[in-house]
């Protein structure tokens, strides 16, 4: 029998496209035992350019093992959206194809415009030409479709909403009381506009209203060094965060978790009234944090950017607020009241059920490996 090679990212370390991917490979083992998995993910550490050349060397002869012994209908290839993914993809991509198999292609970043508008011409047309060798691409959401402007044939673009691999909760106990619980989960890299969330703090502390609202910060920092504004070091931007709440007198409105997983994370959701997340970060597509967030019945506060608008419907499960505005923050916040917020629940909590299951999602990305 046919089988498919599934390629991709599993973790750790884990993120958005490496849960999401063992969701899909597991999901799709409950239904068929008839696949291989290659793990892409680099290890961990600062790796030179020979190591990362013998990472590629043994995805490549992996591939070529099992196109050349096994009977391999299709190959499922997570791409990326830089250069030096290019090269894996374009040896995976060309590899699959010159064996005739049929390949089916998956973005979950949301930049793949801006990796190919700054490549020379001639790597623009390596690109456009070994993406074409696809019979499908799946992309998170319509609003991404611009980011693969250069091929122009649309009957190869699906899109399938990620899903949260995990069950929703079953019982929701919302707080009543006056105290708003904001919460920013997510790393905190700087054009994900924590610092942005900061500063409107600083505003709404002027403004007296502040002892309304208790602000929960947790991840870990990191550094985006083709937009990072405020400092070059990891090391720089933690020390900036703790200034700014020191400095202003914030810490008893401001709690930094760090990185959260397991009970901590839940309980962080659970409690949580408004899940805060002003981004513009380059690569943000439709974040995982979100659908968790939508899951528990926060109400939604983000920026009307990339897949966002999927997930965050303005007035209906939360609002949208203007990305590098601590003033759009503010302002939004500050119009909060306890109705707003208990529809603003419901309808996360709808809108979870109706789109990001992660049953609807490996139901939806099954039926199109199946189809091709």
């Amino acid at each position: 029998m046919s089988r498919i090679i599934f390629i991709g990212n599993y973790p750790p370390p884990f993120s958005g496209q490496s849960i999401a991917f063992k969701s899909l490979v597991d999901g799709y083992s409950v239904e068929s035992k008839n696949y291989y998995v290659i793990n892409t993910i680099e290890k961990s550490g600062k790796r030179g350019v020979v190591l990362r050349i013998f990472d590629y060397i043994g995805v490549f002869f992996r591939l070529l093992y099992l196109l050349t012994f096994k009977k391999i209908k299709s190959v499922y290839h997570i791409v990326s959206s830089h250069k030096r993914g290019f090269i894996r993809d374009f040896i995976i991509i060309n590899t699959s194809f010159l064996f005739g198999k049929k390949i089916i292609l998956h973005s979950h970043n949301g930049n793949y415009d801006q990796f190919y508008d700054s490549c020379s011409n001639s790597l623009k047309k390596i690109i456009h030409k070994t993406i074409s060798k696809s019979i499908k691409i799946v992309l998170l959401s319509k609003k991404l479709r611009s980011t693969f402007y250069f091929i122009k044939k649309e009957s190869l673009f699906s899109y399938v909403n990620n899903g949260l691999p995990i069950d929703r909760p079953i019982a929701l106990n919302k707080s009543r009381d006056e105290m708003f619980s904001i919460l920013y989960l997510s790393n905190l890299i700087e054009s994900k506009g924590y610092l942005d969330v900061v500063e409107a703090v600083i505003l709404m502390k002027e403004k007296k209203i502040l002892p309304k609202f208790h602000i929960h910060f947790a991840g870990d920092f990191m550094l985006n060094s083709s937009q990072d504004k405020s400092f070059t070091t990891v090391s720089e931007a933690r020390q900036l965060f703790f200034n700014l709440l020191e400095e202003n007198d914030l810490s008893d409105y401001i709690t930094y978790h760090g990185i959260v997983q397991g009970e901590k994370k839940n309980n962080l959701l659970q409690n949580a009234d408004v899940f805060l997340l002003p981004t513009y970060y380059n690569i943000e597509a439709q974040p995982l944090t979100i659908i968790e967030a939508l899951a528990y019945g926060c109400a939604i506060f983000s920026t009307n950017y990339r897949g966002i608008p999927e997930m965050l419907i303005n007035g209906y499960n939360g609002k949208f607020v203007e990305s590098n505005s601590p003033y759009s923050i503010a302002t939004n916040l500050m119009n909060l009241n306890r109705e707003n917020i208990q529809k603003y629940s419901k309808n996360s909590i709808d809108l979870f059920d109706k789109s990001f299951t992660k049953e609807e999602h490996i139901h939806s990305m099954i039926n199109i490996i199946k189809k091709n």
